[in-house]
């Protein structure tokens, strides 16, 4: 959601605004409470404390609103990310939150709010919200942090910011649930603008081009030209969409203006379980900068408000866009972890087309550890024996293979450089999806074997001592999000 500032901090007319650190001083930093290091940190989606039972699984907090939980360590990584001696602070457009940072001290008592917030030109803000005694104020100092830090310690931070019934905190019994609700704009089965467009906390400047698409070295186009507010963006959830079972998500790249998600690929997200969302005006005349910002900006848009599994954050697109989904997987797979690129693949190394031709590599080899997590994925290229750039995606796909990488090519006879049929489109996809199913049953039969454990050992109902309450959060971190873990977190968080 995007939050509104207070207006010292944004001047909305001139969508720009910067604010002075001119509040009197206080001890230690704006992540300390007074001189202490806090010994813990939780993470919300908004400024309350949870209530309900979050200190047991992923899955718990997540249900509690609980964006993150920090030991000591962690915590203190959030004061190692502010800038020094920042005096000065500007950002361009609105802000969105984050998260709002509960600093705990030794003191279960000791309790400081921080509020984290982020422009769509990359700023990353903290301010408090609290003094070093744990009350509201109104001067509380602002500073910036470092992007790249932050990014990095806020990577497994969850992004979905809805609910699980029809309040805001908690959820209902899984025994008589409501009719699950869905963001008011959005229904399952059916297309729909959203607004607003949330931003990744990546912002594409020539810098982070440089790092990501050319191994470090500098990126000679120019940055993104991010103004989220003048974009449209379109999500389809999927017919049986139900926030207690979290969907896929699949990132829509068009070579054309229309950003919609095709109807071909309707059979696909049902069949699958997967939401997907379109970016308009993103087609192949749109500078490349543009739309690998704007295929994050989407994943975290459409991430907030629907309840994706990040396991299966997918991203396919046509001709120019199917070269683009396929560098995105390769330069971010700690966020895209599976491609479909159709009629069109890019390599990170030059590709013989024959007759001494090459057509040049789209993007330089990513660094190893990146390049590491890139082989554990999945790609499979779209591409016919009538489609003008199937040699290329064919050698290009030989190159790939032959590194690890784990690219598969599907060909259909007849097909020429078009949209794949529905049957084509959810073979790929099935293939792409492959790893999640057979982990996920797994998961489901250990989470049921868990759970039948602890009703032999203890009946049914929430659990009667310590012991029993250890037994039912391994039933949510065995197989979050089944229905043995809905069944585990309702006796949970109905116990004493």
């Amino acid at each position: 959601m995007l939050m509104n500032a207070p207006l010292r901090l944004l001047v909305a007319a001139l969508l720009f605004f910067c604010f002075p650190v001119n509040s009197p001083a206080r001890p230690g930093g704006v992540f300390d409470i007074g001189p202490a290091k806090p010994s813990r940190a939780v993470v919300t989606a908004d400024t309350s404390f949870p209530q309900t039972d979050f200190d047991t699984s992923e899955m718990m907090r997540t249900i509690a609103g609980v964006v993150a939980d920090l030991n000591a360590r962690d915590a203190a990584t959030l004061g190692q990310a502010v800038v020094p001696g920042s005096k000065m602070l500007d950002a361009r457009g609105a802000l969105f939150r984050v998260g709002v940072v509960h600093l705990i001290g030794a003191k279960p008592a000791n309790r400081k709010r921080v509020e984290i917030l982020l422009s769509p030109d990359g700023v990353v803000v903290a301010q408090e919200l609290d003094d070093d005694q744990g009350s509201p104020i109104t001067d509380g100092r602002v500073v910036k942090l470092d992007p790249e830090k932050f990014r990095h310690l806020s990577i497994n931070w969850g992004r979905y910011r809805g609910a699980f019934s029809d309040t805001r905190r908690g959820f209902v019994s899984p025994a008589t649930p409501p009719p699950d609700p869905v963001p008011p704009d959005m229904l399952p089965g059916a297309v729909a603008a959203v607004s607003p467009v949330i931003p990744s906390p990546f912002f594409l400047d020539q810098q982070l081009l440089g790092d990501r698409f050319l191994a470090g070295r500098r990126s000679s186009i120019p940055g993104a030209a991010r103004l989220l507010s003048q974009e449209k963006m379109f999500v389809r959830l999927p017919k049986d969409y139900n926030a207690k079972a979290p969907a896929g998500l699949l990132v829509w790249i068009s070579p054309t203006a229309d950003g919609e998600p095709p109807a071909g690929f309707t059979q696909a997200l049902d069949e699958l379980n997967i939401a997907c969302i379109g970016i308009a005006e993103v087609g192949n005349d749109r500078p490349v900068a543009d739309r690998y910002q704007l295929a994050l900006d989407a994943l975290f848009t459409a991430s907030a408000r629907v309840h994706i599994d990040p396991r299966r954050v997918y991203i396919t697109g046509m001709s120019g866009g199917g070269r683009v989904a396929s560098m995105l997987q390769a330069c971010f797979p700690e966020y895209f972890t599976g491609a479909v690129p159709i009629v069109g693949l890019s390599c990170y190394e030059k590709v013989p087309l024959g007759n001494s031709r090459y057509a040049p590599a789209g993007y330089s080899r990513p660094r190893e550890a990146r390049f590491s997590l890139f082989k554990s994925r999945r790609m499979a290229a779209i591409t016919g024996d009538q489609d003008f750039n199937q040699p290329e995606m064919l050698a290009a796909a030989s190159i790939m293979k032959s590194d690890g990488v784990g690219v598969r090519v599907f060909e259909y006879e007849q097909f020429g450089h078009q949209m794949p049929s529905a049957s084509q489109f959810v073979e790929a996809l099935r293939w792409v999806d492959e790893p999640y199913q057979a982990g996920v049953t797994k998961q489901r039969q250990a989470a049921a074997s868990i759970l039948e454990r602890y009703i032999k050992k203890h009946g049914e109902g929430p659990p009667r001592n310590p012991a029993a309450r250890v037994e039912l959060i391994k039933v949510t971190e065995a197989g979050p999000w089944t229905p043995a873990a809905w069944r585990a977190a309702d006796w949970l968080y109905n116990g004493p």
